[in-house]
């Protein structure tokens, strides 16, 4: 793979330094900047392999960097990963929806985050390469007065584009635009799925994908058909011969400029990132019981904005304040006007690198003017 550098987008400094040291560990080559309108700039600049992107930005936040990336046709096919501290179901809604390839909640685990850059990284390269082949052998078949030479060159290219094909882990699938029935399937499908090749000729990607009716497969598809979108991605289920059911991510295109129109799925075996995502959310359901159920105060700021993200009630208890008015303050405004200063310097160690963390006695105002 040419490209392997990665643009990690993130205000929080801790956040940035582990993202950045995880994926340089790995053989990566990394850019980290702290806000949208940086991150566009550097896109501009340079395009990266695949872009990690955290939603809560200063000025511009992750969803509209997302949605500018993908309006450009310079930008549009680079992979984003949105990154957040957010588990709302509808946070990881809109990502997908603007166009994110995946969504990794905070803390994160290096197995986790290594796995799906790698993942997405063949993705791309794989559908980078097979549109590359399939333009230069459709110019290539078009023109009759190829030599003898030539032609064999052409069936070389072939035939190493099919054993590519063919000896991919993810699993592919070719299936007629019209009847939708399997033209071809790939060994590390068929493998997988348990049916031999004659099976799957009588067979359609509804027959494998026990959630999925006929209608719904129709909606779908629908934006491929109307032109709406060049490719689709959703997760969903296959069912093996034997029964067993294992999740995928399948990606999806429709190719045209054929005589009989097909589509090209891609589809991942995902049950490791289904597995891992189990842990993680246990892990996070853990993390959440011990930070609310703590009998000391505990909030999550952010060392460069100092914005308040997130107190636990015994914080909330000690501010005079409810968890909701917390998240719409910052620390200083909270702090004795004679405590800001050795915050302040204190925070700016912190996000030179200078120390690890410190410990200090302050004061907090409640809104009554006490003082705790």
């Amino acid at each position: 793979m040419n490209n392997r550098e990665i643009l990690v987008v993130d205000d929080d400094k801790l956040s940035l330094t582990i993202l950045s040291d995880i994926l340089k560990k790995a053989g990566y080559t990394v850019q980290t900047v702290s806000d949208g309108e940086l991150a566009l700039s550097s896109v501009k600049a340079k395009f990266p392999a695949l872009i990690f992107l955290d939603i809560m930005l200063p000025g511009i936040d992750g969803y509209e960097v997302c949605r500018r990336l993908k309006e450009s046709e310079d930008t549009k096919d680079i992979p984003v990963i949105f990154i957040s501290g957010r588990t709302n179901p509808l946070d990881k809604a809109k990502a997908f929806e603007l166009g994110g390839v995946d969504y990794i909640s905070k803390p994160l685990a290096i197995e986790e985050v290594l796995a799906r850059v790698a993942t997405h990284l063949a993705i791309q390269e794989a559908k980078k390469e097979i549109e590359e082949k399939n333009l230069q052998l459709q110019q290539e078949i078009k023109n009759r007065k190829l030599s003898e030479k030539q032609r064999k060159d052409v069936e070389i290219e072939r035939t190493n584009l099919a054993h590519i094909i063919e000896s991919s882990l993810n699993e592919i699938y070719v299936f007629d635009a019209k009847t939708l029935h399997f033209i071809y399937v790939n060994d590390g499908a068929l493998k997988n799925i348990g049916h031999t090749m004659e099976e799957m000729r009588s067979m359609t990607p509804i027959d494998i994908k026990p959630e999925l009716d006929e209608k719904t497969f129709n909606e779908i598809i629908d934006p491929l058909v109307k032109d709406e979108k060049e490719i689709i991605e959703f997760q969903t289920t296959h069912i093996r011969a034997d029964g067993s059911r294992y999740p995928v991510e399948v990606h999806l295109q429709l190719i045209k400029d054929i005589d009989n129109p097909v589509f090209l799925a891609i589809i991942l075996d995902i049950t490791q990132r289904k597995h891992n995502e189990e842990i993680l959310r246990a892990s996070e359901n853990r993390f959440k019981t011990t930070f609310n159920e703590a009998p000391l105060g505990i909030a999550l700021i952010g060392s460069l904005t100092g914005h308040i993200y997130e107190v636990n009630p015994m914080f909330a208890k000690i501010a005079g304040r409810t968890q909701e008015e917390m998240a719409t303050i910052d620390w200083m405004s909270i702090t004795h006007p004679d405590d800001i200063q050795e915050d302040l310097d204190n925070m700016a160690l912190l996000n030179a690198g200078k120390i690890d963390g410190f410990q200090m006695e302050k004061r907090y105002i409640r809104p009554d003017g006490s003082v705790v």
